[in-house]
């Protein structure tokens, strides 16, 4: 990946670090607010705890205040984005107290600041990032203190490196203790080997993530550098095979159905395709999928060609072989000539589920137009409905939208029960049903697609 690339990548994730990091926010909220608050001089020798934690969040000046604010945001939203808030609190406040009270009771009161919570985020982080070994993982803690030892001042070498030795020995009995996922042992009937490692993706694991889906496409490769860094990667994994990353993997959620989960960047380097590491990968996502109660996972892909040769057919043929069905296909979505094509499958958990009942509705009310995702020059419409709506209405506006915009297609997707009561006034307009995503609001109510392509 080239350095603009890199340079950009980082940036990125600069002005978005707390995007996925809800606890992380509100630590830093506090901390600032706490800093502004307490504008009284700090006590050398604080008589109660509630003094002691007061003096936590005095700090010597702004830039003081800052790096220690930059060290929290970075290091706690990358724990709380691979192992989840709480334990990124556990983290940190576990490493402020015990590095701060050991200062208080090997040396004096006087120090000051949240340095020690956030030198415990930064080394749990780095064991987590780097610490693929235990030896590995000592060798970083020994680093930390180390430069600490060589660094800073004895009134604060106590709290730094305790504190840094805490969230340290925290990340490395995690990791031993911890729970393991499947890819900790993986059979060697379904894999063929043993050395296979399944793990959430990290922001460090971006630039060889885009390098491997650059071996298939080029232009997605882009793309995907930029949503990476925008999820945070969250709900993103990588397959590690003796170390080297050679698959990547991931879902989202459905913004409109909490159980719905889409398959996000799948993908797997030329080198390591067709040796089992492919399905090792999808099994461990799928039992993921399962843990979060997803009820349906979808897989939008496309038809897309270079050379005459559709670069998906492989993939498709292997989603095919866990049993995701070809439910919709949108021909020139993407763009003229290339089509988006749309797998289902479903979680066996919910198949004997009873379908839902709805109460019907005769009316929709078509209020906009939203670009498309991944369409070039294609428009989404927005609408609502309920069963007070006695008529379908803005149809037309969303058109004239369209036509304003030079939109190459228009198309909505609706509930099946939404769906039949627009049915006559979509036809009427133009728009052509391509199809139908089985089960997706719930058990029984699909999701119908209707698109518009001569927008005149």
């Amino acid at each position: 990946m080239s350095g603009l690339m890199t340079t950009r990548l980082y940036s990125l994730w600069f002005l978005h670090p707390l995007k996925q990091a809800p606890y992380t926010s509100l630590m830093l909220a506090l901390s600032l607010l706490a800093y502004w608050t307490l504008q009284s001089p700090p006590l050398a020798n604080p008589g109660n705890p509630f003094e002691f934690i007061g003096n936590l969040f005095h700090h010597r000046d702004i830039l003081h205040l800052s790096l220690n604010l930059f060290v929290i945001a970075y290091a706690g939203s990358h724990c709380e984005s691979t192992k989840g808030g709480p334990l990124m609190l556990t983290v940190g406040i576990s490493s402020l107290l015990i590095g701060s009270l050991m200062e208080y009771l090997l040396i004096d009161g006087q120090f000051i600041g949240l340095s020690a919570g956030a030198y415990g985020l930064a080394a749990w982080s780095a064991i987590d990032i780097f610490g693929k070994t235990p030896t590995k993982s000592l060798l970083i803690v020994i680093l930390f203190t180390a430069i600490i030892a060589a660094g800073l001042s004895d009134s604060a070498f106590v709290a730094h490196a305790v504190g840094a030795l805490t969230g340290g020995l925290m990340a490395m009995f995690g990791k031993l203790f911890g729970k393991k996922s499947a890819a900790a042992k993986p059979t060697q009937a379904d894999t063929g080997q043993t050395d296979y490692r399944f793990r959430p993706m990290t922001m460090s694991d971006i630039p060889v993530a885009v390098e491997i889906i650059a071996s298939t496409d080029e232009d997605d490769a882009e793309e995907a550098e930029e949503n990476l860094a925008e999820r945070h990667c969250q709900g993103m994994y990588v397959l590690e095979e003796a170390g080297r990353t050679i698959g990547i993997t991931g879902f989202y959620k459905s913004n409109d159905v909490g159980d719905i989960g889409w398959l996000s960047w799948t993908y797997l380097h030329p080198s390591a395709q067709g040796k089992g590491g492919g399905r090792f990968m999808m099994k461990e996502l799928l039992r993921i999928l399962d843990e979060e109660n997803i009820r349906k996972v979808f897989i939008a892909t496309s038809d897309y060609s270079e050379d005459g040769q559709p670069i998906y057919a492989a993939a498709q043929a292997f989603y095919e072989s866990f049993g995701a069905v070809r439910e919709l296909q949108i021909d020139d979505y993407h763009d003229r000539g290339e089509a988006m094509i749309i797998y289902g499958f479903g979680n066996p958990r919910y198949d004997a589920a009873a379908p839902a009942t709805y109460e019907p509705v005769s009316g929709v009310v078509f209020h906009g137009i939203n670009a498309a995702a991944e369409s070039e020059h294609g428009y989404e419409m927005q609408w609502e409905s309920s069963p007070e709506l006695q008529q379908v209405t803005g149809l037309s506006d969303c058109i004239a939208q369209a036509k304003h915009q030079k939109a190459r297609m228009l198309f909505v997707a609706l509930p099946e029960d939404v769906a039949t009561a627009a049915a006559a006034s979509l036809g009427e307009a133009g728009f052509e049903n391509c199809g139908t995503l089985s089960d997706y609001y719930e058990k029984g109510v699909g999701q119908v697609y209707w698109v518009l392509k001569e927008i005149v």
